[in-house]
């Protein structure tokens, strides 16, 4: 938005000032050599910025060239503005290093809010899109909009860790949707390059037992064995309830 803003302004003051300049236009004279060339000022300033315009696509061929043939020579000339140049680089990305840091340790303890500040804070500083797609994915993953981070994650093309956590994105929307065919279809996908994700087995475990479908749940059981699926499977409040049973029953 404010983007937009800053173009308009610009746009609306570079017009104004033409308006302006053609209601006051005046003359002027070069005197060069004994030559005098007389012209209105809108003309003088045109011929002025095309003329800079030249010399700067002449300079910047030039150095283009010397880049090529005269690598050493360029360095040399340039050795100053280039050094500090790539101070400046370096620095930021270090303090956009540290940020990341900061982020990814308050998203580790669940502190959403203040890992989404340290983004955008990294963001400023450096434009790197496969780090923002990974955190704009886990950030929709963990508000549980499943499908932008399905859509954030599969940017990652055929990388590996992708793919598990795009299938992972559309088991958990087919949960959310009550779609138990589209569910049970994810789970198996995910447990074909991830065997031991044993919270998606529980949870296949128990959309078989809730469709009926025993043949498929016995052959998990065999696979993976009914006490792991049936732990895995405890809703957190259930297993704190069960930690806090088994404690007092020894006290």
């Amino acid at each position: 938005m404010f983007a937009v803003l800053w173009f308009l302004f610009i746009a609306f003051t570079i017009a104004f000032s033409l308006v302006w300049l053609l209601d006051h236009n005046g003359d002027v004279t070069i005197t060069w050599l004994g030559y005098q060339l007389q012209t209105d000022v809108l003309t003088a300033i045109l011929l002025t910025s095309l003329l800079s315009i030249l010399i700067f696509l002449i300079s910047y061929l030039a150095a283009r060239i010397l880049a090529i043939r005269f690598p050493t020579l360029l360095k040399f000339l340039f050795r100053r503005s280039y050094v500090r140049h790539l101070e400046k680089v370096i620095k930021r990305h270090h303090k956009a290093f540290a940020i990341m840091s900061k982020s990814l340790l308050a998203l580790e303890v669940h502190d959403e809010t203040a890992s989404r500040k340290l983004q955008k804070d990294f963001a400023k500083l450096i434009k790197y899109a496969p780090l923002n797609d990974f955190f704009v994915g886990k950030f929709s993953f963990e508000d549980q909009k499943f499908s932008t981070a399905a859509e954030y994650f599969s940017r990652f093309g055929e990388n590996r860790h992708a793919k598990i956590l795009v299938l992972q994105s559309k088991f958990e929307e087919a949960l959310k949707a009550d779609e138990a065919v589209k569910a049970m279809a994810h789970a198996k996908q995910i447990l074909l390059v991830q065997k031991d994700n044993l919270r998606v087995a529980s949870k296949l475990f128990s959309l078989y037992n809730k469709s009926g479908l025993k043949a498929e749940a016995e052959a998990m059981i065999s696979e993976y064995g009914l006490d792991e699926l049936s732990k895995n499977d405890e809703k957190p409040k259930a297993k704190k309830l069960n930690f806090f049973k088994k404690l007092f029953s020894r006290s």
